[in-house]
């Protein structure tokens, strides 16, 4: 066991009470700006209607510091690399997406994840457990991908 000097423990249990205050700051501007964006989308989707627009969601729904864009299933998939195998359910998975900053629009935002991990073009997720449970195929190797039935018909 190490004895960390009283000190160093004070300083460090500072810089720990300062990080966990920046977090929730920035929690809470993700949150208002997610409230900003929703009623954008919203403004602009009855724009849209009025005017007779098809209404265009792009794939590409995050931006990281570096400009790499991100799709619905990029981040779900990184999500569930970060849970060491361990399948979640699709809500949940739905609203971790959303947290980071996912663009899931619609009366049910869970569905619209559902439908495009269905539609992954990389087959990278698969139902391991049960239904509406999600993983990643890498961790499951023997289960079949979500939207093989579907990829079946299209060939």
């Amino acid at each position: 066991m190490t004895l960390v000097p009283e000190s160093l423990k004070a300083s460090l249990e500072e810089q720990r009470q300062q990080l966990e205050e920046e977090i929730a700051r920035l929690r809470t501007g993700i949150a208002q700006q997610q409230v900003q964006l929703t009623d954008a989308e919203t403004r602009l989707n009855g724009l849209n209607s009025f005017l007779g627009v098809a209404k265009q969601t792009p794939e590409v729904v995050a931006e990281e510091p570096g400009g790499n864009n991100r799709s619905i299933c990029d981040m779900a998939a990184h999500i569930l690399a970060g849970r060491n195998g361990e399948p979640m359910y699709y809500k949940d998975l739905a609203a971790a997406v959303q947290q980071r900053g996912g663009n899931l629009q619609g009366i049910r935002p869970e569905a619209n994840l559902v439908a495009k991990l269905t539609s992954d073009s990389l087959k990278r997720f698969v139902r391991p457990t049960r239904k509406g449970y999600y993983a990643l195929k890498s961790d499951y190797p023997g289960a079949v991908s979500v939207g093989s039935r579907k990829n079946q018909r299209e060939e």
